[in-house]
């Protein structure tokens, strides 16, 4: 399941993550050979005998197959603890030189470590050359101060300078940690990377991604199309889809293997041209990822699925006579891409396919609101209000929602990572600046107001209000809540060394994006009240921090398991609420760069 944050949950994920690393360094063995092996794992049993020494004697714990019990004497002192982890661990003298090992062999972009020496390190007073594998240390030790206000200012000065420092490492840590050990991926570009990161390292957790979930977003997805036209054309279409996806929702999670004589006795009207079809746009998807089957066969043993990381999500894998399933939540995206490319051969455009399942997924969203008996207002209001597809009321909170229908840019090819990627980051980003726009109106005399299908007025008042971008597709770690704001604020801050023109106007082209949802932001901060507890001299930065704790990006699939969990909109405030946001796939993304470009203001 996700963390809910405390300061216990952080020292947890310590030693969950190194557990996680453990497999990766085997897996690297078998593309590295056996010296990497040793370094890797000389590395890996210094820094986890290290970390479990100290956390047994400063911490006062009892260590158990990962799982940690705090004694009250170890809870009380966690603020001074946490800081000599976190110190000690970055002083091991051995782990230096073996991560100098790993520079030396050339496990990582030369020029992508270089130019994050140069823009952070220098500034900071660091004289040794950190390589990758050392940025991890930094990042699993970093304490996000907005989490752990209460215990201390000067813990929390700490653990800011330190996350200054570890910043810029999210994206070498986390691309070393999931793709560059152990993987064939050497790009040198750094954009690439990033973009292999946030959409396809995608950590399983069953009991919030449920297969029931994907089938009924498939299904409310292309319902608008007419079966009987693929059928004709192409030999096979959504029934097709809809019959594989209910086999899969049956299927235990995660990875399994299968005889494909069994799956087509179960299944006798797919035609041979449907399976072939399928497996070809699957090997198409496979072939932009670059990863053999091995390692995925090396894990279907495996009992605790919830650290299997995905490198790639396929609908099915042929292995000679055997299929490997992945249950339909990981399988929706890879389904989509079949079925978008389907109906764009037999004559649809990118438009008209938008158009319809658009229209398609917000009648399934309020439908879902309505069958609870939620407040729903869905319509259109005034060009000068933004726009939101669905408000939500109740009588302490506004809820506008915002849907994306999509992730990236159809029109281009799997490998060509950083379109989608632009893509990505303009939906986002966009979304937030309409909602913005709407927000101002809510707070305004004259209220949000909706002209069809009838004239409604909707003022905030005194309520809470909290926008949400709902979007449709898994994104990858983008819903993981340790790295994601990181990644995108690097990403959306525009200052990479690319040699690329191609490269540096996309670039150009996030950066205006970000721009405007940072106007939308200054503009709405105008019409923000300010409260009496707060002082005029802190009141520039508590605005910003206000308004950048009401955005959240949330997950169609996560949605509906929350809401398989309320009978009424007062559950759905309590169970929103009493989550740490961040415990279900929200994270300040790109909200996170435009306040640090904005708090200098005022």
């Amino acid at each position: 399941m996700y963390f809910k944050h405390t300061p216990f949950d952080e020292v947890m994920i310590w030693v969950d993550a190194l557990s996680a690393l453990q497999d990766l360094i085997k897996i690297s063995a078998k593309y590295k050979g056996k010296n990497n092996y040793s370094i890797g794992e000389r590395w890996y049993g210094k820094l986890i005998s290290s970390t479990k020494a100290l956390l047994e004697a400063d911490f006062e714990c009892i260590l158990e197959n990962n799982q940690i019990n705090l004694t009250e004497k170890g809870e009380e002192n966690l603020n001074s603890h946490l800081m000599r982890l976190i110190k000690r661990i970055g002083g091991l003298n051995y782990l230096e030189y073996s991560l100098f090992n790993y520079q030396k062999r050339g496990f990582y972009d030369r020029e992508f470590a270089r130019y994050w020496i140069k823009r952070e390190y220098k500034d900071h007073g660091m004289t040794h050359v950190p390589t990758k594998p050392f940025g991890l240390l930094f990042q699993l030790s970093v304490i996000d101060a907005r989490y752990y206000k209460y215990l201390g200012k000067n813990f929390i000065d700490d653990i800011q300078e330190l996350e200054k420092i570890a910043l810029d490492f999210s994206i070498i840590l986390e691309i070393d940690a999931k793709i560059g050990i152990g993987s064939t991926f050497r790009w040198k570009d750094p954009i690439n990377n990033i973009y292999h990161y946030l959409i396809y390292n995608t950590v399983f957790i069953p009991d919030q991604m449920k297969p029931s979930h994907a089938i009924l977003i498939l299904k409310a997805l292309y319902s608008p199309f007419d079966d009987s036209i693929l059928k004709e054309k192409q030999n096979w279409g959504l029934s097709d889809l809809i019959s594989l996806a209910n086999f899969l929702e049956i299927c235990k999670p995660g990875l399994q293997l299968i005889k494909v004589s069994a799956l087509r006795k179960q299944f006798p009207h797919m035609s041979d041209l449907g399976w072939k079809s399928l497996i070809e746009a699957n090997a198409h998807a496979q072939k932009a990822i670059n990863l053999d089957y091995q390692p995925f066969k090396n894990l279907l043993d495996r009992e605790n699925y919830s650290r299997i990381n995905f490198y790639k999500k396929p609908l099915i894998q042929l292995d000679t006579e055997n299929l490997v399933l992945v249950d339909a939540s990981f399988c929706l995206d890879s389904i989509n891409h079949v079925m978008f490319s389907a109906l764009s051969s037999n004559g649809y455009s990118k438009n008209q396919i938008l158009s319809k399942m658009g229209h398609s997924l917000e009648k399934f969203v309020v439908d879902m609101f309505r069958q609870k008996e939620f407040n729903v207002t869905v319509g259109i209001h005034k060009k000068s209000q933004g726009e939101t597809d669905l408000l939500i009321e109740s009588e302490m909170t506004v809820f506008l929602f915002e849907i994306k229908k999509t992730y990236r840019a159809q029109s281009t090819s799997w490998g060509h990572h950083i379109s989608m990627l632009e893509d990505l980051t303009k939906g986002l980003a966009h979304s937030q600046a309409q909602m913005l726009r709407a927000e101002r109106a809510l707070r305004s005399k004259e209220g949000l107001q909706f002209t069809k299908p009838k004239p409604v007025s909707v003022y905030l008042g005194k309520r809470k209000l909290v926008r949400i971008t709902l979007t449709l597709h898994d994104f990858g770690a983008l819903h993981h809540p340790m790295n994601a704001r990181n990644c995108v604020m690097a990403l959306a801050d525009a200052q990479f060394e690319s040699t690329s023109t191609d490269y540096q106007n996309q670039l150009k082209g996030i950066n205006s994006f970000t721009r405007r949802l940072e106007k939308e932001l200054l503009s709405t901060v105008n019409v923000l009240i300010q409260p009496e507890n707060v002082k005029e001299e802190d009141w520039n930065h508590h605005k910003f921090e206000e308004l950048k704790h009401e955005t959240v990006f949330l997950n169609l699939q996560h949605l509906m398991n929350i809401l398989d969990q309320c009978k009424n909109i007062q559950d759905f405030e309590k169970e929103f609420f009493r989550l740490d946001r961040t415990s279900f796939g929200t994270h300040d993304l790109l909200w996170e760069w435009v306040y640090a470009r904005s708090r200098s203001i005022g």
